[in-house]
């Protein structure tokens, strides 16, 4: 296993107003405030540029309002984003999350194009949003290549990162991500060691609806050494 860059990295999925109790989402006046501090205190790097003191900033499952939202307030303050897309839902909604108290729009092929040309990074999420655990090696195969084809083939862009669904993997799954992709990215519940994987993995701390700049600056002050993370939900 390759070491993870010693890079804070923070995941994000949806930025809309009136989310409700949606802990997967954060209204655009804190996320904007939050990228305003990020941006005067640390900076942020532009993937695969992993410099030491600054912050990656990630987007899982490439809802429409990262489109309309979230990349106006990152071009404001000179900074790119890392999306990681479902290619099978590209112009869809999220009728994959079974658990989701309303209906979200996903960005559109041509949306995701957009992106692209504007000097953002896209990475795969796999085709499903299933937890890859669970599926077999072929079934695991399937979402790791599939959707790297689906995307480079609508973006025309070579593909070499992928999230893994619900940050869940294992020593399996990782071994199978290295032989695909050259970067994977977990969330803060990954394994401590990943290992049997060629590719670097990265891991990623969530950002929640309640969390401040201030708790932000400490999160990436403090990356990684938390033992007792006191942005985990209990």
């Amino acid at each position: 296993m390759k070491d993870q860059p010693a890079i804070p990295s923070l995941l994000f999925h949806s930025v809309r107003k009136e989310a409700g109790n949606d802990l997967f989402a954060i209204d655009p006046a804190r996320f904007e405030d939050i990228i305003a501090s990020i941006a005067q205190r640390f900076g942020a790097v532009t993937f695969p540029n992993l410099d030491d003191g600054k912050v990656l900033l990630t987007f899982d499952d490439g809802y429409r309002d990262n489109y309309e939202l979230v990349v106006p307030i990152l071009d404001k303050y000179h900074i790119k984003g890392l999306f990681f897309i479902l290619p099978q839902y590209m112009g869809k909604q999220n009728m994959w999350n079974t658990r989701a108290d309303v209906l979200l729009d996903h960005m559109t092929k041509q949306e995701v194009q957009a992106l692209v040309a504007a000097g953002h990074t896209v990475g795969s999420h796999g085709l499903t949003h299933h937890k890859l655990t669970k599926f077999d090696d072929h079934q695991i195969q399937v979402e790791l290549r599939e959707s790297r084809r689906l995307l480079e083939d609508a973006l025309e862009v070579h593909i070499d990162c992928f999230a893994y669904p619900y940050g869940s993997t294992n020593e399996r799954v990782s071994h199978l991500a290295g032989q695909v992709y050259r970067y994977a990215f977990g969330t803060d519940t990954a394994p401590a060691h990943w290992n049997g994987s060629a590719c670097t993995n990265i891991r990623r701390e969530f950002v929640w609806p309640h969390s401040s700049p201030d708790d932000i600056e400490q999160l990436v002050v403090h990356f990684g050494t938390y033992d007792n993370n006191p942005y985990k939900q209990q």
